[in-house]
């Protein structure tokens, strides 16, 4: 059995698409899930499955959006793949600045675009399919934010900090 993570987007942000952690519990121990926990308000859900990966999103997406009655974006990592994303993050990076940005499909384009706008690396690294971001004025202040805001991104995505993610990876050792 596998352990995975779940990233959900747009969850309990302002006034609209509000989730109980509690049901969003239930709704994936009703997929067969096992050892699922779900960690702050933001939509992180880990859980055990012998399902494979590549059915995972399409199953979770159809069985949210008839719970909750809307589309519920969906980002999966492997357990083994957050352990290769944590390690991946830059040294010269202040930890407690990052954020990481998961995305649905590797990220190509974005580095060229990136760079052109004037950004280097001490703003973001991609690896794949994730997107570490050094924001050291927070996510509201940040021109980087500002701007991918105000791109068309092909792949859905979904953002957290470094230390929400870490967490994340602490409890999926306990399961």
């Amino acid at each position: 059995m596998k352990t995975f993570a779940a990233f959900l987007r747009g969850i309990n942000v302002g006034r609209s698409h509000k989730v109980s952690m509690a049901e969003l519990k239930a709704s994936f121990e009703s997929l067969g899930f096992d050892n699922v926990k779900t960690f702050i308000n933001s939509g992180n859900v880990i859980f055990c499955t012998e399902t494979p990966a590549a059915q995972l999103v399409k199953m979770i997406e159809e069985k949210l959006v008839i719970e909750f009655g809307f589309d519920i974006p969906v980002i999966i990592r492997s357990e083994v793949e957050l352990k290769q994303l944590l390690a991946k993050i830059p040294n010269s990076y202040d930890t407690s600045k990052v954020h990481i940005a998961f995305s649905s499909a590797l990220i190509t384009d974005l580095q060229t675009t990136l760079h052109e706008a004037g950004f280097d690396e001490t703003d973001f690294t991609i690896d794949g399919k994730n997107l570490y971001l050094q924001l050291p004025n927070g996510v509201l202040e940040s021109a980087i934010i500002q701007f991918l805001s105000k791109k068309k991104l092909t792949a859905t995505s979904t953002m957290r900090t470094l230390n929400t993610v870490n967490k994340v990876y602490a409890l999926i050792g306990k399961n």
